[in-house]
């Protein structure tokens, strides 16, 4: 092989678990993914793990799980798709190597709810009536392919980030 082939000797670089926990409210989804990243802390021999939380799930898992552990627990509460966005890169700029998301299914609603706005205003220009029934503003066929090319940041920022993270969402019927 030569320096200007495309093959080239394999390495095996350092791998950074993905892992999804999907369940109904109350499944023990966090639970699971503090005692996940506990374990996780301990075998690579840090003492902190990120959290970015939609709701309140770090009221009860940091004083029963973390502490006793003797791991800092430490994040953000927050649904905003930026903000989910920032944080994985925070991570890897601060060498944190592990970060709970809790949960996915409302960073995902909040980027639905953003679009929806922004394309209520944009109708609303043509439109006036439109502001006293925003509700009526539907997404769209059309409007997938930039809802999933903005949700493909997201995923492809979870799939290459150099940090061990733990992803949750709701199931619902």
């Amino acid at each position: 092989m030569s320096a200007t082939s495309l093959l080239q000797p394999m390495t095996t670089p350092q791998a950074y678990l993905k892992a999804g926990l999907y369940g109904f409210a109350k499944s023990g989804k966090t639970w699971t993914a503090a005692v996940w990243a506990i374990g996780l802390a301990q075998h690579l021999k840090t003492e902190q793990v990120a959290f970015f939380e939609t709701e309140t799930g770090s009221d009860y898992v940091e004083p029963r799980l973390f502490r006793p552990a003797g791991i800092a627990l430490g994040g953000t509460r927050a649904r905003a798709f930026a903000d989910c966005l920032a944080v994985i890169a925070e991570c890897e700029a601060a060498g944190i190597k592990i970060l709970i998301i809790d949960s996915i299914t409302h960073i995902w609603k909040e980027l639905m709810d953003a679009y929806q706005r922004k394309k209520v205003e944009r109708l609303s220009a043509k439109f006036p009536k439109l502001r006293d029934n925003p509700m009526s503003v539907r997404i769209e066929f059309q409007d997938w392919a930039w809802l999933k090319t903005e949700w493909a940041k997201l995923t492809d920022a979870y799939l290459v980030s150099k940090v061990h993270i733990f992803m949750c969402g709701r199931a619902g019927w």
